[in-house]
């Protein structure tokens, strides 16, 4: 077993004295899976839909990213503050029309061109290379 995880992970035997001490781990699996956990936290996209701050922790009750991508071609950037306003501003690297879901228990403000659904998402035409703001409230 020994010689089999050197070969693979290229590690080498550890001496006698330093098995004593916990070795320092760097898991990828654990590593790259932690940040895509918090991502989807913070962006969903699934066919046409794009859900903002699907699953928003209650500790979280201010702050930002930037630069999430999402399925479909656009690029977000998220803000939020003392939980009571989101601000969302995409960036479509594409055309075609988008559904965007607002966090549970916001609406969106109105936006010129966006069709409101009966659920509370808003379905919007995008155009390559331009910029749209969502804002969304309590509602």
């Amino acid at each position: 077993m020994t010689s089999a995880m050197q070969r693979s992970t290229g590690a080498k035997p550890v001496a006698t004295e330093q098995k004593r001490r916990a070795p320092a781990v760097f898991q990828i699996d654990g590593n790259f899976g932690a940040t895509a956990a918090m991502a989807e936290m913070l962006l969903q996209s699934h066919e046409k839909e794009v859900a903002l701050l699907p699953a928003w922790p209650a500790a979280w009750k201010t702050g930002s990213v930037r630069g999430l991508r999402t399925r479909g071609g656009m690029e977000v950037d998220i803000a939020w503050k003392d939980a009571q306003t989101v601000t969302a501003t995409v960036h479509a690297l594409r055309s075609g029309e988008q559904s965007f879901r607002p966090p549970a228990g916001f609406r969106f403000t109105p936006v010129a061109g966006a069709k409101l659904q009966a659920d509370g998402a808003i379905t919007l035409p995008i155009e390559k290379g331009k910029s749209y703001r969502l804002q969304a409230t309590p509602a």
